[in-house]
């Protein structure tokens, strides 16, 4: 599934987080995602098999990792976090690392994982609490505009 450009940075149809009606929101979801790697289910759709390079997957998998533990950390399901946990981990970024990095590496990744659930007819994502962070907080913006934003249309 290789969306365009339009629907990278749509973050869904509701303007804000506070918008989404109260039993769409990610955290009901929690016992169904408890025991799933959803990461995986992702990796193994849109990542195995595509002509990566073995570099550009081990980056992956690195940002893999380091997304779960920061999530697992808050207490989340790595595919049911908050603006505020997004925000978070890219205050941890920052402090180990470029902007350009931290976007084309980390942010980057996890909001095409975030995008491909709202997509796939698997999950009940309605909304990428990616693109609310980058909404919400500057220092996910100033992050999410130091570089390039994924595939384009």
């Amino acid at each position: 599934m290789k969306l365009p450009r339009s629907l990278i940075d749509a973050p869904c149809a509701f303007e804000s987080l506070d918008r989404v009606p109260e039993k769409k929101r990610l955290r009901q979801y929690s016992s169904e995602f408890n025991s799933r790697d959803v990461w995986n289910e992702f990796h193994t759709d849109q990542i195995r098999g595509c002509g990566y390079s073995q570099s550009h997957k081990s980056t992956i998998e690195h940002c893999e990792v380091v997304w779960k533990d920061h999530c697992q950390g808050h207490g989340r399901h790595h595919a049911l976090t908050t603006p505020e946990i997004v925000q978070s981990w890219c205050h941890d970024l920052i402090n180990e690392r470029t902007q350009e990095t931290a976007q084309q590496y980390y942010l980057n990744f996890v909001n095409r994982f975030y995008i491909y659930l709202m997509w796939s007819d698997n999950y009940p994502h309605m909304y990428n609490p990616v693109q609310f962070a980058i909404s919400d907080y500057p220092i996910v913006a100033e992050i999410w505009e130091s570089g390039p934003h994924g595939d384009k249309e």
